[in-house]
């Protein structure tokens, strides 16, 4: 497959004023990009150094400008601020990063990761996992982190502001601890059955994603980003994947391409300016890497049940009973 390459812009694309710092990644923060350990006074300093990141004038900018029908601009800032509102580490509280490789039954050359920064519940809900997958009956690996980052090749650290830029950069810290089939799951997914079959697929397809609702997802993201992602796809974002479960066969050369594209984007820090934003990055992505081998798994598996009601034992045993692999908790 010839490897394809996107054409990268900078905020002028978006309709951003062009000024001396146009071509800067609005999440930018100063860490050295040779250092791949991060101390926990890094970590301090580099939590200042994103409280004082205010993208809302861009934000704003971007969305009352748009004649377009969104969702609320609060969604908006809320969700393009997350990563320079979340909490790595908390010194008062004595919350300090931990990363953590557990086996799971036999163990094996399967892996599943997540994280969670320290606001919120979703650390609380990501440490219970393992015995999760342990009742569930999976044999292999679970890797995770709780606060911190994932800063695999020393320069991820520095795209930690980009808002749910995680994931991608977990998965190959994974492949760097030995896995290739790794699978992402949001720290809020309880399993309810062995994914042995999810991870059978990776190996066989090359990928695991579904696709979400194409109808409502027009409303969560903003038309300059749609435009920014299209033009670095040369096709219309049209399609956009759910990645609460998302796996990668991380050696094949499509895999690579993704990741290598991935980045840039991450470098970039516009095309993340959306709701959903590493979603409709990697809809972009796939739209343009085109690999005909990676058909989505939606009409394959009954993957996630979701709610939007309170959690309880008894709607989490009957998505089991009804097939589902993994149950989407309340956070």
């Amino acid at each position: 497959m010839e490897p394809a390459k996107f054409n990268f812009v900078s905020l002028a694309s978006l309709g951003i004023p062009k000024t001396s710092t146009a071509n800067k990644n609005p999440f930018a923060i100063r860490f050295s990009s040779t250092k791949k350990e991060v101390s926990n006074d890094d970590y301090l300093d580099i939590q200042r150094q994103l409280r004082r990141i205010d993208i809302s004038p861009l934000i704003k900018n971007l969305y009352f400008l748009s004649s377009s029908q969104l969702s609320s601009y609060q969604d908006f800032l809320q969700r393009c601020s997350r990563g320079i509102h979340q909490i790595l580490i908390d010194h008062e509280q004595g919350y300090y990063p931990t990363e953590k490789l557990e086996k799971i039954g036999e163990g094996g050359d399967c892996c599943i990761v997540s994280t969670a920064p320290f606001d919120g519940n979703r650390n609380i809900l990501l440490q219970r996992i393992p015995e999760h997958l342990r009742a569930a009956g999976f044999n292999g690996y679970f890797y995770y982190r709780v606060g911190g980052f994932p800063n695999p090749t020393g320069k991820e650290i520095q795209y930690v502001g980009v808002p749910y830029s995680f994931k991608i950069f977990l998965m190959v810290e994974a492949q760097k601890l030995g896995f290739n089939k790794v699978l992402w799951i949001d720290a809020a997914c309880y399993p309810l059955r062995d994914p042995a079959p999810l991870f059978e697929w990776i190996d066989r397809v090359g990928i695991y994603y579904n696709y979400g609702n194409n109808e409502v997802s027009k409303f969560f993201i903003l038309p300059q980003t749609r435009s920014l992602l299209s033009e670095l796809a040369h096709a219309d974002i049209s399609q956009k994947i759910f990645s609460i479960v998302f796996g990668l066969k991380m050696d094949t050369p499509s895999t690579q391409l993704l990741i290598e594209e991935y980045y840039k984007c991450a470098e970039l820090g516009t095309p993340f300016l959306s709701c959903f934003p590493e979603e409709f990055v990697l809809s972009a992505i796939l739209t343009k890497i085109k690999n005909p081998e990676w058909i989505p798994a939606d009409k394959h598996f009954k993957w996630l049940s979701i709610t939007a009601d309170d959690d309880t034992p008894e709607k989490i045993q009957k998505a089991k009973h009804d097939g589902f692999f993994f149950y989407l908790q309340k956070h």
